[in-house]
């Protein structure tokens, strides 16, 4: 067990200096291995600028309102795993309120609401049931998220946005928001898969470029639209150009009915947005990552000895590990 132990310590210190910041750990489970039990621990302790890293579980960490600058890093929230047991970072409310402003939150399976009340947060490749921005905060980036809920995101007002690459479904129905923006904001929605209906104060601007949308309607009239495509001629009144309306999404996705957007290599989306980019979540640059994992940031998802009986006089074991090398 002593070499089980070094090994995965000098795994840690390998993504210490790979990142080359503070880094505290967060862990619930058994054996523990973290330097905090609770994100709120973790968050006590860090000064800002810090890097909190919360290991993935079967259980469910508790939420924070965070009020310093950090980055908080979950494992994704994939299931490629999930012959050996699901290995994700499930987490419950989160906030990011006065103080935290350069805040970065990414990987991470968030169970409820993700609520912002600062500048220039950062979430990223997420999947989660709502983010809910309250009033007056700008530089809010929004990317390679996959939200599901019942308005998924939530603009209040005097907000300056940024949404891309994600995939945003309103799991009610068609009458319900996707995206509900509020007044006086200023939003780009950019390479996008949109379900549900969108609405936009009419004092607030933006625009949608890129966005595929498989369902729903469109009240954003101060907005602006370049290259988008509909199910139906959601786009086709709206000012703007190049937009394309009645596709049949089965002629666009790889699977649409298994929810993968990946475009065929025929694709109707392939290379007719701006600059020849492909339209929806995988164009422009950024796209989006499934299941959430993430770059430049190596982990290890799985640790399992193989036999945890040791018979006396032996000098080692077996241990399965899976890992992602976080190369970009």
């Amino acid at each position: 067990m002593k070499k089980v132990t070094m090994m995965v310590i000098i795994g840690i210190m390998v993504i210490i200096t790979n990142l080359n910041a503070e880094i505290i750990t967060v862990d619930i489970n058994f054996p523990f291995q973290g330097n905090y039990k609770t994100l709120q621990e973790a968050h006590d302790a860090a000064e800002p600028g810090d890097t909190i890293y919360i290991y993935p579980s079967l259980s469910k960490h508790k939420g924070c309102n965070i009020s310093k600058q950090l980055k908080i890093i979950g494992a994704g929230y994939g299931y490629d795993y999930a012959d050996d047991g699901v290995y994700t970072t499930k987490i419950l409310t989160m906030a990011f309120s006065e103080g935290s402003e350069g805040s970065e939150f990414k990987g991470f399976h968030a169970v409820e609401t993700i609520t912002i009340r600062a500048n220039n947060i950062t979430i990223k490749s997420n999947y989660c049931k709502m983010i809910s921005i309250d009033n007056g905060y700008t530089g809010i980036i929004i990317t390679q998220n996959e939200i599901y809920g019942s308005t998924p995101i939530y603009v209040n007002s005097n907000n300056q946005v940024t949404i891309t690459n994600n995939i945003i479904i309103n799991n009610l129905n068609l009458s319900h928001n996707c995206i509900s923006v509020g007044i006086y904001c200023s939003v780009l929605i950019k390479n996008n898969i949109l379900h549900g209906k969108m609405t936009c104060n009419n004092d607030s601007n933006g625009m949608f470029i890129n966005n595929i949308s498989t369902g729903g309607v469109v009240f954003c009239q101060n907005f602006e639209f370049y290259n988008n495509m509909g199910n139906s001629n959601q786009f086709s009144s709206l000012t703007g150009s190049n937009n394309i309306g009645n596709i049949n999404m089965n002629d666009v996705f790889v699977d649409y009915s298994a929810n993968n957007y990946q475009l065929k290599d025929d694709s109707l989306a392939k290379g007719v947005g701006t600059s020849g980019d492909d339209l929806g979540v995988y164009g422009g640059s950024s796209p989006f990552v499934p299941n959430g994992a993430l770059t430049g940031i190596p982990s290890i998802n799985y640790l399992k000895p193989e036999n945890v009986i040791i018979q006396p006089g032996a000098e080692s074991m077996t241990v399965k590990i899976k890992a992602n090398s976080g190369s970009e």
